[in-house]
């Protein structure tokens, strides 16, 4: 009975995560259309502007700063970065750092919130509708969020996520490009919300599907991880995710630095301004005895490299 009562419940669908994801992918394609149909060089870079600035603040902001503590941050920039994630329309710092906190702590488990062994689609963005695992929801626990409820930007953003996200994510973006650009209000709101939150989603949501698909794993085989180039090339830098799983603390989350890596140049330029310090990054000493332990365990796997 606990067991049909558990499996049923693990089943349960977000209808209101569907409708809300579907109805803005329905009206995309309006966006491109209107975006295409302006030709206008200065609109195609306000959209790059608003897409890759929400990508900073999830990347730089919610992935290497709060969940894994690449960096440390001085208060302006963690303001700063908190604004950006705000508008990327992600969840709060606080719901976005446990989860992946989760994933990597319980990576390819079903207390993994986007587990890949579930399929292409789940971990790509199936994972977002339906009710977590019973595992995750029985595991949370475990995850220790002291030290991101301590930070009072996180605490705030917490407590009032919802209007803060329509005032960044919608207001702001939305009342700029209609005083901007000779847009009307329903155009103004295509072009800024619907093209930038649909872009960094994909983005965003490509490191967990392509990321754990077909790929290399050089530095570890005891994930699903892999090394891609797509997401790598044109992402924010996450595409090395075998190496980020080796080594999460990494501030460039990748061995190679600032090879097409946007949120390792952000990084270091915060630091040129005095508001990023104390860059983690993993030694080049740790990295190859890394990679020689993976080689030692394909030899005697009998696997050829």
């Amino acid at each position: 009975m606990c067991a049909s009562v558990e499996k049923k419940q693990e089943r349960v669908i977000y209808w209101y995560h569907i409708l809300i994801l579907s109805f803005v992918h329905l009206i995309f394609p309006w966006s491109l259309y209107i975006l295409f149909s302006k030709q206008q060089f200065s609109l195609f870079a306000w959209v790059f502007v608003l897409s890759y600035s929400s990508g900073i603040g999830i990347s730089v902001g919610s992935h290497r700063l709060w969940t894994h503590r690449a960096f440390k941050a001085k208060l302006p920039l963690r303001i700063f970065l908190a604004f950006l994630q705000t508008k990327a329309y992600q969840y709060s710092i606080f719901n976005w750092v446990r989860d992946h906190r989760m994933h990597h702590k319980f990576t390819d488990t079903d207390a993994d919130p986007h587990n890949p062994n579930r399929g292409f689609f789940f971990r790509h963005i199936g994972w977002l509708f339906v009710k977590p695992h019973s595992q995750i929801l029985a595991k949370r626990k475990d995850i220790d969020m002291s030290d991101v409820w301590a930070d009072p930007v996180v605490y705030y953003q917490k407590k009032y996520y919802p209007p803060l996200a329509i005032f960044c994510a919608v207001i702001i973006p939305v009342s700029a490009t209609y005083a901007l650009f000779s847009l009307s209000i329903i155009e103004s709101f295509l072009i800024a919300f619907v093209s930038p939150f649909v872009f960094i989603l994909h983005i965003t949501l490509m490191i967990n599907s392509l990321g754990h698909g077909s790929g290399e794993r050089p530095y570890t085989l005891t994930t699903t991880a892999t090394d891609m180039t797509l997401p790598l090339q044109f992402g924010m830098g996450d595409g090395d995710h075998n190496f980020h799983h080796a080594f999460p603390h990494d501030y460039c989350s990748s061995e190679w630095g600032w090879n097409w890596n946007v949120g390792a140049i952000c990084i270091d330029l915060f630091r040129c301004i005095g508001q990023a310090y104390d860059l983690n990054r993993a030694s080049k000493r740790d990295i190859l005895m890394q990679k020689l332990l993976v080689l030692d365990q394909l030899e005697k796997s009998g696997i050829k490299t």
